[in-house]
Formats: C-alpha cells, sequence, structure tokens
C-alpha cells in the first residue's frame, strides 16, 4: 500500500513466485468465492509485470512558482552601470512537503555578464540562514548557468535569489532577456520518496533588459572615409548617445587616435567624429577600434574593422582566381571587396602582403593554381604582371575612396621565379580601392 501520496517511483516490479498450496477452496478481499485452486505449485507459474507509474509525477509548473516581475524591466544608463537581478520562487499552496534539492539555472544573454560588484544572495522568509549550495563562480554564459545547485523548499516558504549584473562594453543590437529555469536535481533518483517533479521537468520566467542612453558606435561607412593625402586618411565614425563631454578615439591595439566631435552629423541623433589615421599595409593583421569614454570610465569599445584572418568571417572579400590550367596566356582575376561589403578602409599597397606567396599562405589563392603560376615561373623565368583591357588599367568595376581618383596600378617589377616572389601584384604606395575586380595575366 501507498501511504504517501507523493511517493515517485520511475517503475514498480512485481512478481510472483510459486508457493505451496493446499487443494481447496480460498476467500479473495472481495470476498468473492476462489475456487478450484491445485494443490501443487507446478500449477503456478512464476509471474511478474512492470507497471510504470512516471505519472505520479508532477510537473514542474504544478510544484514551482517563480516569478522575476517581467512588468518591470532590469534598465541600464550612464549613471546605473549594476543593476540586482532578482528571482523569487517557492512551491505552490497545494505541495504540502518539501522539495528536496532543488536546482535553479540563470541564463544571461549576449552583452549581459555578472557584475564583480557585489555576491549572489539566497534568502529566505522564515528563515535567517537558508541551508543552499550556490555556484560563486558562476558566469550565466553557455556551459556555466547552473547558479543554485541544491536548496530544500518548504512549504509555505517563499525564497529569492539576488545576483548583481552589469553590460558588456560591446552590445549587440538587441538584448535578448535574461532567463530562470527551476527544476528539482537530477540528485534526487526516480525510485526516492523525495522525488516529486517529473524527471527532466522545468518551469521558468523571463526578464526584460532595457538600456537608457545607451552608447553605440555605427559600422564604418566606406563612403565616408576620405584620402587626405599618399600615407593618411579621414576616418568618420557616427555614434549614437554620447554627450558632448564624452570622448571617443581609435586604436588598433598598439596606437590611439583621439576623435574630434563634428559640429553636423548626417543621420539625425546622432553624433559623428573625425580623425586623421595612416592608411594601414596589411589587411591580414589591421584591426581598429572605438572606444568611447565619459570621465575616464569606458562606456562602450566597439570593433570597426576586423583582420582578414583565416579564422576569422571576412569582413570583405579578398581573392585570386586564374583560368585552369594556368599559362602564360591565361587571364586571373583580382577580386578586392564588391559593391554589397566594401572594404571599410583604404589600404596601401607594398611588396610585403600582396605577393603570391603570401595571398596563399592566408587561403585566398587555390592550391592547384598557386603551383600552376610557380611552375609557369620556373618554365619562362621571370615574368611581369599585364593587364586586360577590361577597364581603366585592367580595373573592372573599379570604386576608389573619396579624395582620389588614382587607379591602382598593376607592379611592372619583373617576378621572380618559383617561391621567391618578392613583388606584389599593386605598385607600393597605391591606395585600394573601395572594391573592384582587377584582370590581369602573366607574360614574358
Amino acid at each position: 500500500m501507498i501511504a504517501d501520496k507523493y511517493i515517485s517511483l520511475g517503475a514498480v516490479l512485481i512478481s510472483v513466485a510459486p508457493v505451496s498450496v493446499l487443494a481447496g477452496n480460498f476467500i479473495n478481499n472481495n470476498d468473492s468465492l476462489i475456487t478450484n485452486v491445485s494443490g501443487t505449485t507446478a500449477d503456478i507459474k512464476q509471474w511478474h509485470q512492470v507497471f510504470n507509474i512516471d505519472d505520479s509525477l508532477l510537473k514542474a509548473e504544478n510544484v514551482y512558482a517563480i516569478d522575476m516581475n517581467p512588468e518591470e524591466p532590469l534598465t541600464f544608463s550612464k549613471t546605473q552601470s549594476v543593476q540586482s537581478l532578482t528571482v523569487n520562487f517557492k512551491t505552490q499552496s497545494q505541495i504540502d512537503k518539501v522539495v528536496k534539492a532543488t536546482e535553479l539555472k540563470l541564463i544571461l544573454p549576449e552583452g549581459v555578464v555578472r557584475s564583480t560588484h557585489g555576491d549572489i544572495v539566497v534568502r529566505c522568509s522564515q528563515h535567517t540562514d537558508c541551508k543552499y549550495d550556490i555556484d560563486n563562480t558562476w558566469t550565466g554564459k553557455e556551459g556555466h548557468q547552473m547558479i543554485l545547485l541544491a536548496l530544500d523548499l518548504q512549504p509555505g516558504e517563499s525564497y529569492s535569489l539576488t545576483v548583481p549584473v552589469t553590460l558588456e562594453k560591446t552590445l549587440p543590437a538587441e538584448i535578448a532577456p535574461i532567463e530562470a529555469v527551476i527544476g528539482q536535481s537530477p540528485s534526487v533518483k526516480l525510485d526516492s520518496p523525495d522525488r516529486i517533479v517529473a524527471q527532466n521537468s522545468v518551469t521558468g520566467g523571463k526578464k526584460a533588459v532595457k538600456v537608457e542612453n545607451r552608447v553605440s558606435v555605427h559600422a564604418l561607412e566606406a563612403a565616408s572615409q576620405k584620402v587626405k593625402d599618399a600615407k593618411t586618411f579621414t576616418a568618420h565614425v557616427v555614434a549614437e548617445g554620447v554627450e558632448s563631454t564624452d570622448k571617443l578615439s581609435l586604436t588598433d591595439g598598439t596606437h590611439s587616435w583621439p576623435m574630434t566631435l563634428q559640429t553636423e552629423c548626417e543621420i539625425k541623433d546622432t553624433s559623428c567624429f573625425n580623425a586623421d589615421l595612416p592608411i594601414p599595409t596589411d589587411p591580414f593583421t589591421f584591426s581598429l577600434t572605438a572606444v568611447v569614454t565619459a570621465q575616464n570610465e569606458e562606456l562602450n569599445r566597439t570593433q570597426l574593422v576586423t583582420p582578414l584572418r583565416d579564422d576569422s568571417i571576412a569582413p570583405f572579400n579578398f581573392l585570386i582566381q586564374c583560368d585552369e590550367p594556368a599559362s602564360a596566356a591565361d587571364g586571373c582575376m583580382l577580386n578586392w571587396a564588391d559593391e554589397n561589403r566594401p572594404a571599410p578602409v583604404p589600404y596601401l599597397a607594398d611588396d610585403s602582403w600582396l605577393t603570391l606567396s603570401n595571398i596563399y599562405k592566408h587561403n585566398r589563392i587555390s592550391a592547384e593554381t598557386y603551383k600552376h603560376l610557380n611552375d609557369l615561373m620556373k618554365e619562362n623565368g621571370p615574368l611581369v604582371v599585364i593587364p586586360r583591357n577590361d577597364g581603366p588599367q585592367g580595373w573592372k568595376p573599379l570604386l576608389t575612396f573619396e579624395n582620389t581618383n588614382k587607379t591602382p596600378r598593376l607592379n611592372k617589377e619583373r617576378m621572380d621565379a618559383g617561391d621567391k616572389d618578392v613583388h606584389g601584384l599593386i605598385t607600393p604606395g597605391d591606395i585600394l580601392p573601395r572594391y573592384g575586380v582587377l584582370h590581369f595575366y602573366y607574360g614574358k
């Protein structure tokens, strides 16, 4: 007989084994007569049956009540950079026994992190000392979301979990809600009388995140970057939520350039900043980050230019493709960005990064094409790069940066034989365009 209505067994095995009985008549517990019972054990065979009683376990939503005050978003501002996130929970009124080993998972969205200012706190309504197990190293990120590891919930008692959280320096366009999920720990086995909640059953709540006077920096517009002279360009950055006293600077990781707030901006309710920077020479390593500060406190950090590394999503396309198999008369194309994803800033051509071997090193030319071109040089000796008549000096289409109409020229220096290609494809010092396709071939 199961005396406790909350007892929860995953399954019960009922077995009947052979026993010795005497022939005769018997009365069952319903006072009905059972007759003709044989007097030998051979006539009673062993019988067993498994009854699945998982249905006796309750869904988490029928055991727990959880409240994150969803009507009021967790609001951050310049003056309130750290907020306390509170999750209130308890067992529902119809649950009149202890729910042991309750665990709670807290999931922080992209842009929100645990603050180092303040502790994780668990409070009980009727006891000054809650017996709980929390993870003080909790981050809230994927793979590390379980914060409350074990807490026995008493009937009629309310609980709260409070965590200090703050915003990351770089924020997504929209911040998803914070989520809390509560359930009974797997440490309470299915065949334990303490198991009340069905296995893998959880319930939870959400809390919206709001950022007031949010500081954000727009992606660079290639059309707004202007060439100033042969080695300098004027970077133009648009930001939102900045005050006139806030400062914005650009850094490549080694050097920093303060930007000047402009009196006018082309986009409504934004601020525009300008700074003169050296034109970078290597897209495979160059990065550029905007940093917004107020009273020496960093408010925002946004990467504007990402290096063209092999292991990252390229900010723009850069490939060399040649007809196969390559020969002296075959045509090749240098594809430099495109209309939909132009190069964010101008780059200077030189003899370090625009060589065939370096382009191959960064997987911007196929191994087969690279081998064909090297074989071509070995067979024919030093070669020159010759433009094809598909546009201005081999470029079609072509769109240069503002303040320069100079077309990047193919490097007329002779290519060394074999892997010793010491000359770049473009004349050193020429400025690469916003986007374009250079059509060329190798000749004697």
